[in-house]
């Protein structure tokens, strides 16, 4: 390959340390070299668009007919899994509009699949506590009485504070 540059120091030996690259001959050398791939990248694009065009229209009826009936085949598949989701979500009691998050490729798959969406559902029934009724408690005490006593000392609570 003639047209790859060829590395420096390879054969020769080294130059000396002080005499400075020439790093804009080396810059503008690299420049040429990639305008050059990038216009025989384009003609390689061009020629591959060409040969693409070519080998369909040397497509005899035939294969034109199987690729349609493969197309055709595809389509009647993702159809008939389609209907399989609403069958099974119908029948299991999932509304339609959350059918289509079922996976599966089969009548069980999708079974088990809307199964364990049905168990997901479900209202948590654990060892949680009952929220709050929203009653207050008889023994707690207002704050805007000041002669009411509220269960604590001051000089008591100042005490315990850190300094």
């Amino acid at each position: 390959m003639a047209d790859e540059p060829e590395e420096k120091g390879t054969d020769k030996e080294p130059e000396s340390s002080t005499d400075e690259p020439d790093f804009k001959a080396e810059a503008e050398k690299w420049k040429s070299l990639s305008r050059k791939h990038e216009a025989e990248a384009k003609k390689n694009a061009e020629a591959a668009k060409r040969v693409a065009e070519l080998e369909e229209a040397d497509k005899t009826e035939l294969q034109k007919l199987g690729d349609a009936k493969a197309a055709a085949e595809k389509d009647a598949a993702e159809a008939k899994l389609t209907a399989l989701r609403y069958e099974v979500a119908a029948s299991k009691g999932i509304p339609i509009s959350q059918a289509r998050r079922l996976i599966g490729s089969t009548k069980e798959g999708l079974e088990s699949d809307a199964d364990e969406y049905l168990e997901s559902q479900k209202p948590d029934t654990g060892d949680k506590k009952p929220p709050p009724d929203g009653k207050p408690k008889p023994d707690l005490k207002g704050g805007n009485d000041p002669e009411e006593d509220a269960g604590f000392n001051v000089d008591e609570v100042l005490k315990n504070v850190p300094r």
